[in-house]
């Protein structure tokens, strides 16, 4: 699969001269992957650094008895793996069991690549950096709605501050990214809309956001 042609898909090599492309592109590899392909486990430590270009995947990990906990949903620009610098190098984990939910495709760049490629392409390593915040907001999203919120404030958390992503994917996806039943997402949503808070035509659509966010507030 042409490099060129899958990294203009994403916003993480938007503006790069072909100079920057050909020299990331000399570390990379592209990795297709089908729904319900089981990725990568908890806590591998990968030789690539890998990006979603196309697709969803489920980062999970499992508690003591067997039960899986979603930590969020990788999306299109999103890092997979956790990333560390260490004595001069990076290394790169997983965080979580990483499953597609669809049918997608990965960008990976050479983990021990990473220094080179930082210093000799600035603005490819600001791209980088912004990608980590990003999956690291992701991430913080999830474990306040698990720590502090009732099944309520995380229904309405996420509505309130991922209203595309809540309407794009199903609700069993839903509800096990914020770890509650489906029927108890369902009867929560039937409350909001008998509040008058929101109205469901196909996509949750809100009516009234002040009274979503005392939900969470």
């Amino acid at each position: 699969m042409d490099f060129f042609r899958v990294a203009g898909k994403i916003t993480l090599f938007e503006g790069l001269d072909s100079r920057d492309l050909e020299l990331i592109a000399a570390q990379s590899l592209i990795k297709s992957f089908e729904k319900g392909e089981l990725l990568f486990y908890e806590g591998d430590e990968l030789p690539y650094w890998y990006f979603v270009v196309e697709g969803v995947l489920r980062s999970y990990k499992l508690s003591h008895d067997e039960h899986e906990i979603s930590i969020c949903y990788n999306e299109t620009s999103m890092a997979l793996s956790d990333i560390r610098f260490d004595k001069n190098h990076y290394t790169t984990k997983t965080f979580g069991t990483i499953e597609a939910q669809s049918k997608g495709t990965l960008i990976g760049i050479k983990t021990s690549s990473l220094p080179l490629l930082f210093m000799q392409c600035p603005q490819f390593a600001l791209r980088c950096f912004h990608s980590v915040l990003v999956s690291v907001e992701n991430y913080q999203r999830t474990f306040f709605n698990n720590m502090v919120l009732d099944a309520m404030g995380k229904v309405a958390f996420m509505l309130a501050h991922d209203l595309d992503k809540f309407n794009r994917l199903k609700k069993q996806e839903i509800a096990a990214l914020l770890n509650i039943q489906p029927e108890t997402l369902s009867r929560l949503l039937g409350k909001l809309v008998r509040k008058e808070i929101i109205k469901t035509d196909g996509d949750v659509v809100i009516l009234d956001r002040d009274a979503l966010k005392s939900l969470y507030n």
